[in-house]
Order: C-alpha cells, then sequence, then structure tokens
C-alpha cells in the first residue's frame, strides 16, 4: 500500500480548537521546572515571544486568505488562527504569573515585540510568511521534542507540564498550513531556506537575552550547578533540533513528510480533564 505523501496527508489534517484551563498561578513555584532557574527562566523567555510572535504567524497566513483556492486549506486557516489564539491567551497567563515572581514580563514581551513590529513593517508579505513559517518549524521541532524526550520534562510542574504538552500538539497538529498556502502562492524556495537560520537565530538571541537577564534579576547568574545543568540539558534540546533544520533545507521538504500524529492521538486520549469540552470543534 502506498505510504501518502507530506501534502496529501497536510490536506487531510482536521485543526481542531480546544479551549483549554490549566491550574497554574500565584502557588506555581518560580523555579518550577525541576527547581532549576536556569531551566525555569529558558521557557520562560521562550514564552514571551508567543504573544507579538503569535500575532505575526496569524496575520502572515491571514494576508493570503484570499489568494488560497484551496477550500481545505481556507478552513485549515481558519484554525490555525484559532489555535494560535488561544496559545496566546494561555501564555500571557503563564507570563504573568512569572509577573508576579518579580520580574519584568512587559520589558521581555517587548523586546520581541519591537522586532516581530520592525520586521512587519519592512518585509514583503511573502517574506514574513516565510519567516513565520521558518518559526513555526522550530516550534513544531521544538514539540516533537517535548513529547518524545524524558529529559525535557523531567521535574517540570505538571501544570506547566500540561500547557507546554498541549502547545506542543497543536504545533504538530497544524505544521502545515503556513507551508502549504506558501506552496500555493508560489513562495520561492531560495526565500525559504535563506530565512531560517535568520529566523531562528533572532528567536534564539532574544530567548538568551532574557534569560540572561532573569538569572541576574534572580540572583543566580553564578549558580554554576544549575547553569551548567541548563546548559547540558540546551545542549541536548538543540542537538535533537538539527537534523529537522537541515531536513528543512531540502527542496522537495514538507513538515508531514514526517507524521507523527500519533503523538497528538496520545495527548488527546490521556488529558481529556484539561478541554473545555464545549469548546471542541474541529476546523
Amino acid at each position: 500500500m502506498r505510504r501518502p505523501t507530506g501534502p496529501e496527508v497536510s490536506k487531510d489534517m482536521k485543526i481542531i480548537f480546544r479551549k483549554m484551563k490549566f491550574k497554574f498561578g500565584k502557588k506555581t513555584q518560580k523555579h518550577w521546572h525541576n527547581n532549576s532557574p536556569f531551566i525555569s527562566y529558558f521557557w520562560t523567555a521562550f514564552s514571551c515571544a508567543f504573544p507579538k510572535g503569535e500575532l505575526m504567524f496569524m496575520d502572515s497566513g491571514r494576508y493570503y486568505r484570499d489568494e488560497i483556492k484551496s477550500p481545505e486549506l481556507k478552513k485549515q486557516l481558519q484554525g490555525f488562527i484559532r489555535q494560535e489564539a488561544h496559545h496566546t491567551h494561555q501564555h500571557v497567563q503563564m507570563n504573568s504569573m512569572m509577573r508576579e515572581h518579580g520580574f519584568d514580563i512587559d520589558k521581555y514581551e517587548g523586546w520581541f515585540g519591537r522586532t516581530v513590529d520592525l520586521m512587519s513593517s519592512k518585509l514583503p508579505p511573502n517574506y514574513l510568511l516565510a519567516v513565520s513559517m521558518a518559526l513555526e518549524h522550530f516550534t513544531a521541532n521544538f514539540s516533537e521534542l517535548y513529547l518524545t524526550r524524558d529529559f525535557i520534562t523531567s521535574g517540570v510542574d505538571p501544570e506547566m507540564k500540561a500547557l507546554w504538552s498541549w502547545h506542543s500538539i497543536e504545533e504538530i497538529e497544524h505544521k502545515g498550513v503556513l507551508f502549504d498556502i506558501y506552496n500555493e502562492i508560489g513562495g520561492s524556495y531560495f526565500v525559504r531556506a535563506a530565512t531560517l537560520p535568520v529566523s531562528w537565530a533572532l528567536l534564539l538571541s532574544h530567548t538568551f537575552i532574557i534569560l540572561f537577564d532573569m538569572l541576574k534579576k534572580d540572583k543566580q547568574l553564578f549558580d554554576i550547578v544549575d547553569n551548567t545543568k541548563g546548559l547540558v540539558y540546551l545542549t541536548f534540546l538543540f542537538a535533537g533540533m538539527t537534523p529537522e533544520f537541515l531536513r528543512y533545507l531540502k527542496r522537495d521538504y514538507h513538515p508531514w513528510d514526517k507524521d507523527n500524529m500519533a503523538l497528538i492521538e496520545t495527548w488527546y486520549t490521556d488529558n481529556q480533564d484539561y478541554i473545555i469540552k464545549n469548546h471542541l470543534a474541529a476546523a
């Protein structure tokens, strides 16, 4: 039996909007990831990218809505936008929780926001879509690792793990949407390939600057043991991402060439209690 191609898998994907409930908040510890300041602040810094970043993703796809000929893809875009908007909402709540621990979250979100605003004002729409695709590839890659590598989630607060694992399965679920829009509008391979390293470098540089600032604020910059543990953690994490970085540069690449639908199904089976049922809807 012939295995479906990546574009065929992508065309049949149902992008499901799930309204979620999580219980992290004032009682959540500041060092919520295995009692490690470094790792907790790395994920917090990453979370600060989402309010403005995910708005850019939504806008870059929405810009081409009228040019999309495929009715399936138009419907998937609607589901993608609803998912990304709810990701933003939940991460705003997480970021607010860390604000209550004394961190200047508005400053950190602003650093990301100014970069996004600059790109949005200077880049043509096809380049902005390519940047969004590159960052969606980053998050989908991160997401697979988050769901499959035990060391990434060892010791994490259960509610925070629920938040990030939900975000991860939806990033996997809609990983083909912007890519398919880009192909439908005739986006070039050169732009797709050239924006990948720049986009990843921008995201990671901002994340590490925020991580440094949070460690400084918490007087943890010279905690040699924890910072070494954190650097080892990130070394293994980014080593796991390298093959997917390279795969994206193949001319015939498609996100769904790697079919990890089983991760979505497993998560959905195990995490029903976090979903507000009357808001469940498929695009």
